[in-house]
């Protein structure tokens, strides 16, 4: 049966406590988002995360790959709404801007570590996934 946004939230981990490590943080992240199934809300949030982790690891100094306006509506629509979301781009090192660049997410981690490609590989063979099982 499908799940709703309502009934996620109560028995999510995403949101992980500061003692996990990232790459659990990560894990956590794409397993709360892989139980959205209404409207196809978690294959959506998992591609555009894959899209942007993808972004900064394959561009590691392309500064236009590490910041992510919270304002656009691809953000506000497919991510923000979504247990996890937040919490993935935290762990692999995006945080809230400040001052100039408040409304937007930046990448403040390191663009060459291995947690970037493993999340990217993570995020393709969670949404191939996802599509599998969302296709009955």
């Amino acid at each position: 049966p499908p799940t709703t946004k309502s009934s996620m939230a109560p028995n999510s981990s995403a949101s992980g406590s500061a003692a996990a490590s990232p790459d659990q943080r990560v894990e956590s992240a794409i397993q709360t988002l892989m139980r959205y199934r209404t409207g196809g809300d978690g294959g959506q949030a998992l591609k555009l995360l894959l899209t942007f982790v993808r972004n900064v690891a394959d561009n590691p100094t392309e500064l236009k790959y590490q910041s992510i306006s919270t304002e656009s509506n691809a953000f506000k629509t497919k991510l923000a709404p979504l247990v996890g979301s937040l919490t993935l781009l935290k762990a692999v090192g995006f945080q809230k801007g400040e001052g100039a660049d408040e409304g937007k997410l930046k990448f403040e981690g390191d663009a060459t570590s291995p947690l970037l490609k493993d999340t990217v590989q993570k995020l393709i063979n969670a949404e191939a996934l996802y599509k599998q099982q969302n296709a009955l």
